[in-house]
């Protein structure tokens, strides 16, 4: 049986307030706007971008483990051996600057 998917939305909101940051804040660090982030944590925008992925775990300063479970729930997929509603958090995004790649 396979494991349901660690929800972005949730797991984005978890690791921000973890870093202290606003939704702004995030924004701003990402090159993102925060409707864009808004969008994610109330899982509107439920797959992102690739590109919007990489700003945001970069943003969050996000390696190893850490990094892969929320590049992996972005997919909307799950992790091996993690149950859905564990992980990082639990301790199709477009909206972009100008001059912020996606």
């Amino acid at each position: 049986m396979t494991e349901p998917p660690v929800p972005l939305a949730g797991l984005l909101r978890g690791l921000r307030a973890k870093a202290g940051l606003t939704q702004e804040e995030l924004a701003e660090a990402a090159g993102l706007t925060s409707r864009a982030i808004s969008d994610l944590e109330r899982g509107v925008v439920a797959v992102p971008h690739k590109d919007t992925v990489r700003l945001l775990a970069d943003a969050l300063g996000l390696g190893g483990g850490a990094r892969v479970e929320f590049e992996t729930a972005a997919r909307g997929r799950a992790l091996p051996g993690r149950s859905g509603a564990g992980g990082v958090a639990a301790s199709r995004c477009t909206g972009t600057r100008q001059g912020a790649s996606r």
